[in-house]
């Protein structure tokens, strides 16, 4: 599978390199095609949606509704996964903060690897 933009140019090269390919558009490309359609179809309604748009500007401002909600008060055990859920975030940023001053400071990958003791047999939880 080939991922590419939508130029000429890239599909023959990609036809040529790896004709057995199946050739598909990158997400970056995707977005931008997305946008740009989305764009030309509202570009004839631009001068109403302005319209709309300073009118719904002028109207004064009322506070929507108040929802009546009813809130339970937070279990023991969900105040507790939170709090765990917390923690792993905060050991995640440190080892990833940890590994990244390494490569900062140029030690190899298998050095980090070891310093941090991510090796094959070490689980760290």
């Amino acid at each position: 599978m080939v991922s590419r933009d939508r130029a000429s140019l890239y599909a023959e090269a990609a036809t040529k390199a790896a004709p057995q390919a199946i050739q598909v558009a990158d997400r970056w490309h995707l977005l931008h095609n997305l946008s740009e359609a989305f764009v030309s179809a509202l570009e004839p309604y631009h001068r109403l949606l302005m319209e709309v748009a300073r009118s719904v500007a002028k109207r004064p401002e009322t506070p929507p509704p108040t929802p009546m909600v009813i809130l339970a008060p937070a279990s023991p055990s969900w105040i507790e996964r939170q709090g765990a859920s917390q923690q792993k975030r905060d050991r995640r940023l440190s080892r990833y903060q940890e590994v990244m001053e390494q490569f900062r400071h140029g030690v190899s990958k298998s050095e980090i690897v070891r310093n941090c003791g991510m090796g094959r047999r070490t689980v760290r939880r």
